[in-house]
């Protein structure tokens, strides 16, 4: 029995049910979308979520600014279309990482307050997966941002390859 079920703010995730089988998964991410790692990262790129709508915001944003300056300072238009489909690439990675192990977290979570008898705070599995999927995003962005492969960090140096490639098929 899922806990919770039947309640206002069930209803508008769009459960409706109250017993859901693992094998089902698919056919259910509306529920399984919060304990199925797998499930929540397909559904994070779900347009009809808000989630979605904000995470997809920010990775426009944080493309567009990389966009504006290079052409500010007129880099070539392989370093354009490099910066672009990496800070895309980079971002997606980030939303889907931070489901999967949001997902995962909140089931370990449900799963721990159910063999405890149940849970005190309701959607405990919830709370604790959404925290722990914030902290995963930071810790994504912490890890692609600071760490350095030759001075650079990994999200510059994929720029770079993928702008080698990129001049490769140009020219």
């Amino acid at each position: 029995m899922i806990k919770g079920a039947r309640t206002e703010s069930a209803l508008e995730e769009g459960i409706k049910g109250t017993r859901y089988a693992f094998k089902n998964a698919e056919k259910y991410p509306e529920v399984f979308r919060f304990v199925k790692p797998k499930v929540a990262a397909k559904e994070a790129f779900n347009v009809k979520n808000v989630g979605t709508k904000v995470a997809m915001a920010g990775i426009a944003i944080d493309t567009g600014i990389d966009i504006y300056n290079d052409i500010k300072s007129k880099a070539e238009p392989t370093k354009i279309a490099a910066d672009a489909v990496v800070d895309v690439t980079f971002g997606a990675g980030n939303v889907a990482a931070s489901a999967a192990v949001g997902a995962w977290a909140g089931a370990a979570a449900s799963a721990a307050a159910g063999a405890a008898g149940g849970s005190v705070i309701p959607g405990a599995g919830t709370v604790v997966g959404a925290i722990v999927g914030l902290g995963t995003g930071f810790a994504y962005t912490f890890a692609t941002e600071s760490f350095k492969i030759n001075g650079k960090s990994l999200k510059d140096a994929a720029k770079q390859l993928t702008k080698k490639v990129f001049d490769h098929i140009a020219n």
